[in-house]
C-alpha cells in the first residue's frame, strides 16, 4: 500500500500542473501556503471574527483540501477537455463520460448523485459539481458541458451559503438569456363553479425520499 497523498501527487496533481494544493490543510502542511491563504469571516455575538487560515473546526476528517484558484482553473480546462489539459490526458473521453452517468435511475428530472458528481437540472440545462465547506469557507466547483463553461466560487464567509447555492442558475440564465419565471395560474384556468380544476402538478412540484431499495 501507499499513502493517498502520495498517490493524489504522483497520478494527477503533479502531471498536470497542480502545484499550489493543500492536502491536509494549510496550516499543517506549508507556511507559504498559509501566507497566501485567505482570513475566514463569521458572524459572532453582534461582531465579526475572523480565523486563520485553514481553520476548520470539526471538519479535520474530511481532509480539507485546500487549492488555489489558479489550479482550479486547470482542473476546470482538464474536466471541460474530457480527462487531458497541456497535452496531458490522465483518462480517456469513455471513462469520463462515465464519471457523469447517474448512479440511480429513479429520479431523471431532479438533481441526483453522478460518480464523483452531483448532476443538477436546471430549466432543461444539466451541469456537474461537487462543493464543499469548512467552519469559514463554502466552495462549489460545477462543469457544464453544453455550454464548454466551467465555475469555482470560494467565499471567505461563513455565515450564509446564499451566494455560492444560487450563482450556477443566475450563470445559467445569463449564458443562454433565459430566466425562469413563477408559475402562475390564470383566474379562469381554476373556476370552481365549473368544475375545470388545473393541474397543479407543475406548481407544487415532486418530492422524492432519499431513502431507497434498488434490486
Amino acid at each position: 500500500g501507499e499513502r493517498f497523498d502520495d498517490f493524489l501527487w504522483r497520478e494527477i496533481l503533479t502531471p498536470i500542473g497542480m502545484t499550489n494544493v493543500s492536502l491536509y490543510g494549510v496550516r499543517r502542511e506549508s507556511d507559504e501556503l498559509a501566507e497566501q491563504s485567505a482570513l475566514g469571516y463569521n458572524l459572532h455575538s453582534g461582531g465579526v471574527m475572523f480565523y486563520e487560515p485553514g481553520h476548520n473546526g470539526p471538519f479535520w476528517s474530511v481532509g480539507a483540501m485546500g487549492v488555489s484558484h489558479q489550479d482550479m482553473t486547470i482542473w476546470s480546462r482538464f474536466h471541460l477537455n474530457e480527462g487531458e489539459v497541456d497535452g496531458v490526458r490522465l483518462m480517456s473521453k469513455q471513462t469520463h463520460c462515465l464519471m457523469r452517468q447517474r448512479i440511480f435511475d429513479d429520479r431523471p428530472n431532479t438533481a441526483d448523485l453522478a460518480h464523483g458528481f452531483m448532476e443538477v437540472v436546471y430549466n432543461d440545462h444539466v451541469f456537474y459539481g461537487h462543493g464543499g465547506s469548512t467552519i469559514d469557507f463554502f466552495t462549489y466547483w460545477a462543469l457544464i458541458p453544453e455550454l464548454n463553461v466551467a465555475v469555482f466560487i470560494s467565499q471567505n464567509v461563513g455565515s450564509t451559503y446564499h451566494l455560492v447555492h444560487s450563482l450556477m442558475p443566475l450563470l445559467i440564465d445569463r449564458l443562454t438569456g433565459v430566466t425562469s419565471k413563477p408559475y402562475v395560474v390564470k383566474h379562469e384556468e381554476h373556476n370552481i363553479t365549473t368544475g375545470n380544476l388545473v393541474n397543479l402538478d407543475e406548481y407544487t412540484g415532486r418530492y422524492f425520499s432519499n431513502r431507497n431499495t434498488f434490486t
